[in-house]
């Protein structure tokens, strides 16, 4: 199982005010998406080639017009860059990416408990 690190200070800080209730839904998602595609911190299928903006408004559930205009306001606030095969690169991805992965530490744990008995 994938995760991402998301922070409780996201709800005092500019994000929380300046986008919709829709579009943060619409980046937590993409983060999601990211995370379990091919390259995790683009969203993209291939090294040259981003994925259609249909594909991802239909992964989230949401019309194609509603999500170019959401990657357009991600683009403008700095979260999003994008290349001109449409390859989509989401900034400061490290910040999303846990420290550590506490069920893999539990997973790990059990092993050896297991292996010492």
């Amino acid at each position: 199982m994938q995760y991402i690190r998301l922070s409780t200070s996201s709800l005092k800080r500019h994000f929380h005010w300046d986008f919709t209730q829709e579009e943060r839904c619409t980046w937590y998602e993409l983060l999601l998406v990211s995370r379990e595609s091919p390259f995790p911190g683009y969203l993209q299928q291939s090294l040259e080639k981003g994925y259609p903006t249909s594909w991802l408004a239909a992964q989230i559930g949401i019309p194609t017009s509603k999500m170019q205009k959401h990657l357009q306001k991600f683009i403008d606030d700095g979260s999003l860059e994008i290349n001109s095969q449409g390859c989509i690169k989401i900034s400061n991805w490290e910040k999303y990416q846990p420290k550590y992965n506490k069920y893999e530490e539990n997973d790990s744990s059990q092993a050896k408990k297991d292996n010492a008995e």
